[in-house]
């Protein structure tokens, strides 16, 4: 469970830094300025002015598992729309997918899931555990990326395959959620079964 649940958040911790790892080629290939440039991390904070005040009451009508696939769904659109901005080298489609990729990101929900799982000492290992391959995921990105850039010539090559490599982790994490929800429901039927038992 713990594994699987690592796995998710590996997509948000490998994508959230793209633009510090590629912040010159960004300002002089796409032609913008350090200010413009700042909108890709303002675009990704906006939604999150917001969520807060909904996050909850969504995780209270449709379930923990229903809202983590659905926040996991839109990192990984955010994150196709931005290689689609790569190899299209249009600005406004990384904003557009920042935005989008904002909106899963700072859900917390994992945090919930752990509550659930984990119960006294244990749960203090799942929280710490919890943070030691998302972290590592985003090591991983700030030396993957600038290596991947540098493969290609054409700068919508450049940025569509870079950007294309964290849609890939983000495809992986998406399927992690769904085998995580699948674990989930089957354990939770598991557990109906013995109470009905007792």
């Amino acid at each position: 469970m713990l594994f699987l649940l690592n796995n998710v958040i590996v997509g948000n911790y490998f994508c959230y830094d793209y633009p510090a790892y590629l912040e010159v080629q960004i300002q002089d290939e796409y032609h913008v300025s350090a200010n413009k440039y700042g909108l890709l991390y303002s675009s990704y904070g906006i939604p999150n002015l917001v969520l807060p005040f909904f996050v909850g009451v969504l995780y209270d009508m449709y379930g923990t598992m229903l809202c983590m696939t659905l926040f996991t769904t839109f990192v990984m659109m955010g994150q196709a729309l931005i290689a689609l901005g790569g190899f299209t080298m249009n600005f406004n489609m990384l904003l557009i997918g920042r935005f989008i990729y904002g909106i899963g990101c700072e859900n917390q929900i994992y945090t919930i899931i752990i509550v659930e799982w984990f119960y006294h000492f244990e749960l203090s290992l799942g929280m710490g555990l919890s943070e030691v391959l998302p972290l590592a995921a985003s090591t991983a990105a700030g030396l993957v990326i600038p290596r991947v850039y540098d493969l290609y010539d054409e700068p919508d090559q450049c940025f569509g395959y870079t950007f294309g490599v964290g849609f890939l982790v983000t495809t992986y994490s998406f399927i992690a959620m769904i085998l995580l929800a699948c674990l989930d429901y089957k354990m939770n039927k598991h557990d109906k079964k013995l109470l009905k038992k007792c």
